[in-house]
């Protein structure tokens, strides 16, 4: 499993879950985020990440609260997301799909190699689809706004 992390400036961290790993509330407080945090700051010159928004689904390792009581620690927002929405992930409707279209029928014999290989996708996405991403995003959100939170169709 990986976890990747951008913004509209491009990716943040990426990182490769051991195998037989379970990503647990404390896996993701204790080491997930504080790598997160620690490459944000390298790359934006920061001290800090207080005033920084993160945005993650509602999945239970990030719901947890130990990770609420992290991310209140270190002061970072959480811009809430609501269930059952990925068409509002930017994951979900612009990373994974264009990873998932330069992995098909692709083989790798192990771990490093598939790596390389996403670390190699995701370096090559230009910033700025990066910032159309996050436009697309805020489109998104406001259609949702739009429309109550109630479902519709025509995401795209």
């Amino acid at each position: 499993m990986f976890c990747i992390f951008f913004s509209a400036e491009g990716v943040v961290a990426r990182l490769v879950v051991p195998k037989d790993i379970t990503v647990t509330g404390s896996f993701y407080a204790e080491k997930v985020l504080p790598e997160v945090f620690s490459k944000f700051k390298e790359m934006t010159e920061r001290n800090t990440v207080r005033d920084v928004m993160l945005h993650h689904d509602n999945a239970a390792p990030h719901a947890a609260e130990v990770v609420t009581k992290y991310l209140k620690r270190e002061r970072v927002d959480i811009l809430p997301h609501p269930p059952y929405s990925p068409d509002l992930a930017p994951c979900d409707f612009f990373l994974f799909p264009k990873i998932k279209k330069e992995l098909k029928n692709k083989k790798y014999d192990n771990v490093e190699n598939l790596s390389r290989a996403v670390q190699s996708i995701t370096s090559h996405i230009e910033k700025e689809e990066y910032h159309r991403c996050f436009e697309n995003w805020q489109r998104r959100l406001q259609l949702c706004i739009d429309h109550d939170g109630h479902y519709f169709e025509g995401m795209k």
